[in-house]
């Protein structure tokens, strides 16, 4: 059951919430709802996309920050990626009898897809508090979309459904995947709903200079490609944006592990990024009160 926020001062700016995506790293997120509700600021949007979409409808579906780090620990199970689609790794060799296509994977999703369903039951999207929406990737148009509504446990697999590593998500009709190929960080969304005080999360890590696997190389170029579009997207979404933007970026070095002892230096880690720009954030809301 989700939890309604209270904003006892009607004063107070319109605050949105962005968090993209980066495995593991997303968790730092949970600094900053810490954060948030230690001084009683209550956010009125989030938008997430990947891992940050999970963490967006954690928070959305009322999840206690205590649930959301012992979430962070489920999450780093290597056992959770660790099954393998043979007939579709062969497929990619085109091998007769084997295909791969839109809505091929080179890993089974089961497991990951169970874990959202055991957390978020039948919660929609519309059913969450705050507003929540998540960035997702048509792949058959090539576009970006965002989803406000249907179920939690399935736009979140979407939103987070790295491809080619993950299939596609049959979602209303559409074969969604990752939002980080279209819209890594939704700032744009933010700007567009209202929000006078947009605090936008960035997690990134070092290149890997010499990777020795098939997922390695694909992080490095999909983080390339994160890179990139975060940078254009955030720049014009920022000049676009009437009041005040707030970047935290969280990098690693070197690349996150799946494993279960990463998870408190992430969390510490975010807390420490949240930390530094606290007074921004404070400010930026007092400020808005004056005006």
């Amino acid at each position: 059951m989700t939890k309604h926020a209270k904003h006892p001062d009607p004063n107070r700016p319109k605050i949105g919430v962005v968090l993209g995506g980066g495995g593991l790293k997303a968790m730092a997120s949970i600094a900053l709802f810490k954060f948030l509700d230690q001084h009683d600021l209550q956010p009125d949007l989030i938008a997430g996309c990947s891992a940050g979409a999970l963490v967006a409808a954690m928070k959305g579906a009322g999840f206690s920050n205590n649930k959301m780090q012992d979430v962070a620990f489920e999450m780093a199970n290597p056992e959770l990626f660790s099954k393998f689609e043979m007939g579709t790794i062969l497929g990619v060799a085109d091998l007769p009898g084997f295909k791969f296509d839109n809505s091929s994977g080179l890993m089974n999703p089961d497991k990951v897809r169970a874990l959202y369903r055991k957390w978020f039951g039948k919660l929609k999207l519309q059913d969450l508090n705050p507003k929540t929406i998540l960035s997702v990737t048509d792949i058959v148009k090539g576009e970006a979309e965002v989803l406000e509504t249907g179920r939690v446990s399935d736009a979140v697999y979407a939103s987070g459904a790295l491809w080619p590593l993950f299939p596609p998500a049959k979602f209303e009709g559409r074969m969604l995947i990752d939002g980080g190929y279209a819209l890594p960080l939704p700032v744009y969304e933010a700007v567009k709903r209202g929000a006078d005080v947009i605090i936008a999360m960035i997690f990134d890590e070092t290149p890997d200079p010499n990777p020795k696997s098939f997922t390695g190389c694909l992080n490095n170029q999909i983080g390339t490609m994160l890179r990139t579009l975060s940078r254009s997207q955030t720049a014009l979404a920022i000049d676009m944006h009437h009041y005040e933007t707030i970047l935290i970026q969280f990098t690693m070095d070197p690349p996150e592990a799946m494993d279960e002892d990463y998870v408190p230096f992430v969390l510490e880690t975010g807390r420490r990024m949240v930390a530094k720009r606290a007074k921004s954030i404070l400010s930026a809301v007092e400020n808005f009160k004056r005006m």
